[in-house]
């Protein structure tokens, strides 16, 4: 995975999501999944057939974290903690 193997990047990051095997680490998911991500011309087409979900479920949850937080940030504003 750390030498670019796009296949070995995509089994690490959902050993990280599901907790197989490693202890579960939704973060290191998330890293795993968008390094795989990163390459404009995956290997084969069925790489790319696993790839796109999990890159579609990551950027979700990256909107999804940033939302939170400015979610948190406008209650604070009005409740004047900030």
């Amino acid at each position: 995975a750390e030498n670019g193997n796009q296949l070995a990047q995509y089994e690490l990051a959902e050993r990280y999501e599901k907790g197989e095997g490693i202890e579960q680490d939704l973060n290191q998911a998330k890293k795993w999944y968008q390094k795989v991500t990163q390459y404009t011309a995956p290997k084969d087409d069925l790489l790319q057939s696993y790839i796109e979900p999990y890159h579609c479920l990551a950027k979700m949850k990256e909107r999804a974290e940033n939302a939170k937080d400015a979610l948190a940030r406008v209650e604070a504003m009005l409740v004047g903690e900030d």
